[in-house]
């Protein structure tokens, strides 16, 4: 019952209270009635009142309550979107050093395989080099060993044997003048006719200032490559000392990078996991916030209606 319908069972009790007369005339039952009504009237009046003023209650309460959690739920949103675009960009930096570091990796690689390369193919060239070098000296040496023992008398067609091998392997190295002097040695000469005496003496005197003339230069020539033996030695125990210092290095480097690489990753991937569950607190925010956004107006609308009709 509304407030002005208890307005009018008020109204009319009193009207029939005082148009009462006499004991035991009908219209008492009529005015009996009424009085009954007005206090049942009355009664669910204040009833309604007290309902009303509850429901005023909760619609403050639930208005205000619903405005707190949709505020709280832009603001997580804002400090999630800031962490997202923070991760994001992380992410990006992380995947630009690490393509940085993958690529520089490669070129360390690629570097060491050209001086791999390059030093095996020094080593080739040297094992070439003092085979040649240890031939040339051994044949020397076997010529030297010929011509200072009776071997040059006796055994001739040796010698010149020895002595063409040396022609071929000494080569460009020796001067047109010796090359000429081994030649004239190792040349075969036809016994001449002794035509007076003396004649053998100066055949013999003049074989034998060629044959040391031979020697010294052999000697000469042995001294030269087996300097230059050494310096070859040298050369490639140099080349493997900066080959493997050069390697060294590169393998530090290498490792460093690979190890900065490894934790750049780890960090992407701790960067990534962030991300996902930063996108999927704010999916299930914004959810939130669309629900509790229309609860709030759907509470508000309705406060709004109960209000004007218990105004009317």
């Amino acid at each position: 019952m509304t407030r002005r319908s208890l307005g009018l069972v008020t109204l009319l009790a009193t009207i029939s209270v005082g148009t009462s007369t006499a004991s035991g005339h009908p219209v008492e039952g009529v005015i009996t009635l009424l009085q009954g009504l007005a206090k049942t009237s009355e009664s669910e009046g204040k009833e309604e009142e007290v309902l009303y003023s509850k429901f005023e209650h909760w619609c403050a309460t639930s208005i205000k309550t619903l405005a707190t959690t949709t505020a709280e739920e832009k603001a997580k949103l804002e400090t999630l979107a800031s962490q997202i675009a923070s991760y994001n960009k992380t992410i990006s930096v992380l995947d630009s050093e690490i393509g940085a570091l993958t690529d520089e990796l490669l070129t360390l690689s690629e570097e060491g395989s050209a001086a791999q390369k390059e030093r095996d193919a020094g080593a080739e060239l040297y094992s070439e080099e003092k085979a040649a070098l240890d031939d040339t000296i051994a044949a020397i040496q076997e010529a030297l060993e010929i011509l200072t023992t009776t071997k040059s008398e006796t055994d001739t067609g040796l010698l010149q044997q020895t002595l063409q091998k040396v022609s071929a392997l000494v080569g460009y190295k020796a001067t047109p003048a010796q090359l000429k002097l081994l030649q004239e040695v190792d040349e075969p000469k036809e016994r001449p006719d002794l035509k007076a005496e003396g004649d053998y003496d100066s055949h013999i005197k003049g074989y034998k200032f060629k044959s040391d003339s031979v020697v010294e230069l052999l000697k000469e020539l042995a001294l030269k490559f087996e300097d230059e033996l050494t310096a070859t030695n040298a050369a490639e125990t140099n080349a493997i000392n900066a080959f493997t210092l050069a390697n060294h290095a590169r393998t530090n480097v290498v490792t460093a990078k690979e190890e900065s690489r490894s934790a750049k990753n780890t960090e992407r991937t701790a960067a990534a996991e962030q991300l996902a569950t930063a996108e999927g607190n704010q999916a299930s925010t914004q959810a939130d916030l669309d629900t509790d956004s229309a609860s709030l107006s759907d509470t508000k609308s309705a406060c709004d209606l109960k209000k004007t009709e218990w105004e009317e």
